[in-house]
Parts: C-alpha cells; structure tokens; sequence
C-alpha cells in the first residue's frame, strides 16, 4: 500500500453528493459529451457562483466520471452496475464514493481517520481531523483545506452528521443489498489504497477507510462473486487478495 504522505493531495474544491449522483445518472443515459458536460455546468452553478468556481468543479467532476484515466474500468462497470441496480439512489451514492476515492486517493486517508477516531470516541472535532491530517502529511494549508473539503463530501454522503458545531458523529453504516455492487466497491478500495498484495481478512473487514459500510459483508460478498481469492496464510490466518 502507497504510503499516506507519498499520496497526491489534491481535493481543493467544494464537491455535493448530487452533482456526483447526476454525473453517473447522465452517463448511464448515454448523452454526448457536449450534453453531459452542457447539463452538469447546471447543476453545479445552481450552488456555484462564479465562471471560474464552476470549472474548477467540473474538473474535478470530468475526472470522475468522463475524462480517460486508469480506472476506465472501473468507471464503465459502475454506470453498468447503476443501470442494472433497482435501488438507484442507494447505489449511485456507493459507486459515486468509491470512483471518488480511486480517483483522489486523499478522500479515503480521511475516511480511514475518520474511522479510526470514530473507534475511541464518538465525536469528532474538525479540528482533530485536521491535526491528525497534518500530522501524516504535513503541516500544510493545502492538507487542511482538502481535509475540509474532504469531510464536507462525506457529510454530503450521508456517512457523517454534525452534531454540534464543528462535531461529527458517524452515521449507521451503509448496507449493501447487491453483492456486485459490493465486489465493486471493494475494486475501488483496493484502487484507491493502492493495494496490490494480500490482505489479511480479519484486517479488511475491519479496516477504518471502511467504517462507512458494514465491512465484512463487503468482503462475503467480494468472496461470493469471485472478486475476492482466500489464500490461507496460516492454520489461524487467511488473507484475500483482489481478482483482475
């Protein structure tokens, strides 16, 4: 796994759920280019004000879900996995996360410490996000700002709520009923986390950057449908590593 301080921080704007939602939504209707990036200008600058606000925005929305990447694959198998899905809201909120964080791999450090803290206490101060932040990657204006932004998105999700002010407290994790929809969300965990050995199993299903899902149901679900390998490490310990 990449090491947190050698990863790219770069989640410097401002992103809502619904215009992740309405991304994924256009694609899966199959519009043209002009009318995805014509439609999506529109919702953003609904919230957005400013030509240049609004751009820097859609960057970072066309690199989710339109410009061409190494998670071309993944992309294509989420707008399949959304036209497919009967739960269209539940599911456009799971693939939007998991193509956001393989993406910006930033976005799952701090879901990973927002889990761990969420471990020992149940409130979380802002504030205490933001130093261990900087603690892993710097005392920098840039990692406090993308930790804010990145906090914003996931009480968008619905993962968070604020409790108080400058307070956080989780939200119940998210049940996933489609087992593929899991097995895809476990590829974009892995992508995002850089992860390309085995993991221990025990470890994946209660790994923080998780702690939004009910993790070993995601890692039933990844074994269920292939996307997951056991390979047994000891008499007591298996690991799983990702298939493709």
């Amino acid at each position: 796994m990449s090491l947190p301080s050698a990863r790219p921080i770069a989640f410097n704007r401002r992103l809502r759920a619904s215009w992740l939602e309405e991304g994924l939504r256009l694609k899966a209707e199959r519009i043209d280019e002009a009318a995805w990036l014509e439609r999506m200008e529109e919702v953003v600058r609904v919230e957005t004000k400013g030509r240049d606000s609004v751009q820097k925005s859609m960057r970072y929305l066309r690199h989710i879900w339109k410009d061409a990447s190494g998670d071309d694959d993944l992309r294509t198998a989420a707008i399949n996995l959304y036209r497919a899905s009967s739960d269209k809201k539940k599911t456009a909120i799971v693939l939007s996360w998991g193509m956001a964080i393989a993406t910006y791999p930033f976005l799952l450090d701090v879901a990973a410490t927002l889990g761990r803290m969420f471990r020992v206490q149940q409130e979380v101060k802002l504030e205490q996000l933001l130093r261990k932040l900087t603690e892993t990657h710097g005392e920098k204006e840039t990692v406090r700002r993308s930790g804010r932004y990145s906090l914003s998105l996931i009480q968008d999700m619905g993962f968070v709520e604020r409790s108080s002010p400058g307070c956080y407290q989780l939200l119940p994790s998210v049940k996933i009923k489609d087992a593929e929809v899991s097995s895809w969300l476990l590829r974009a965990w892995f992508r995002a986390a850089g992860q390309v050995d085995p993991v221990d199993r025990v470890g994946l299903a209660n790994n923080p950057g998780l702690a939004f899902f009910d993790a070993p149901a995601l890692v039933s679900d990844g074994l269920q449908t292939g996307t997951l390998v056991l390979e047994r490490l000891s008499y007591s310990q298996d690991s799983v590593r990702i298939v493709g």
